[in-house]
C-alpha cells in the first residue's frame, strides 16, 4: 500500500486548489484529515461509509499511530470518527505488564525486532505529521491576513477613486496608503510562498520514509520457500 502523494478527490467533486482550500481551513479535523490522505495508508477494504461513496476524497486513508488506527479520512473530515468501522484503540500497557514483560528490542526475534522497529517509524512520522499540521495552520493564518489586506486594499481603491483627492487624516498622500498596503501584501505573498514550499519539503521527507519503511518491511518477510 503506498502512500498518497496528494489528497485526491472523489470522482463528481469538482473543486479548484482555492475552493478546496477554503472548506479544509474551516475546521481543525478537515486539516487533519487532507494531511491524513498524505501520510496515512489506504485500507485494504473500504469503510461501510466510504463504500457509499461518502465524503470528498476517493480513497479510504487512515492513519496507524501509537494508540491504534484512526478513523478513515473521509469520517474525520465530517467528523464522524465514531461511525468509522476502522477508528479503535490499541490495548494499553499498564505497570504491572511492563514489569512482568519489559520491551527489550534486543531479544526480540528478527520478525519482531522489525516490527518494534517499524513502531519507532510511525511514532517519527507521528511527530512530523503533527509539525506538517502546525505549518498548515500557518498557511491558513497567513491566507486569512492575505484576504484581509485584499479587502482593505479594495475599499481604499474605491475610496481613492471616488474622493479623488490627494490627502487623507494625517495629510498622507492616499495613495501611499495604497501603496503601503500593495507592499504589505506582496511580502504576505512571499510568505505564503516560503511556507508552502516548508510544506512541500515535509511532504517529501515523509514520503521518502514511508516508502523506505514499506521496502524495509518487505524485505524482512520470510518467502514461502523460507518458510517449508
Amino acid at each position: 500500500m503506498s502512500n498518497q502523494r496528494e489528497p485526491y478527490l472523489r470522482r463528481g467533486i469538482n473543486l479548484t486548489a482555492q475552493e478546496f482550500q477554503k472548506q479544509m481551513n474551516d475546521s481543525l479535523p478537515r486539516v487533519e484529515a487532507a494531511l491524513m490522505q498524505v501520510v496515512g495508508q489506504q485500507n485494504d477494504l473500504e469503510c461501510t461509509r466510504c463504500l457509499q461513496l461518502f465524503g470528498k476524497f476517493s480513497h479510504c486513508v487512515s492513519v496507524r499511530g501509537i494508540n491504534g488506527l484512526s478513523a478513515c479520512a473521509n469520517c474525520h473530515w465530517a467528523e464522524r470518527d465514531h461511525l468509522c468501522q476502522y477508528m479503535h484503540n490499541l490495548p494499553t500497557l499498564t505497570k504491572s505488564t511492563a514489569r512482568l514483560d519489559p520491551i527489550n528490542p534486543l531479544r526480540f526475534s528478527p520478525e519482531r525486532r522489525t516490527n518494534w522497529q517499524t513502531i519507532q517509524r510511525m511514532n517519527e512520522d507521528i511527530r512530523l505529521f503533527n509539525h506538517h499540521l502546525k505549518l498548515m495552520q500557518e498557511q491558513g493564518e497567513l491566507c486569512r491576513q492575505a484576504q484581509s489586506l485584499g479587502t482593505q486594499l479594495g475599499q481604499l481603491q474605491d475610496e481613492l477613486t471616488a474622493a479623488n483627492t490627494t490627502t487623507v487624516t494625517g495629510q498622507q498622500p492616499m495613495q501611499q496608503t495604497v501603496n503601503d498596503i500593495r507592499a504589505s501584501q506582496r511580502e504576505l505573498n512571499r510568505g505564503l510562498g516560503r511556507s508552502m514550499m516548508n510544506i512541500l519539503n515535509m511532504m517529501e521527507i515523509i514520503t521518502r520514509r514511508a516508502h523506505s519503511g514499506v521496502s524495509q518491511s518487505t524485505q524482512a518477510m520470510p518467502s514461502d520457500s523460507d518458510r517449508t
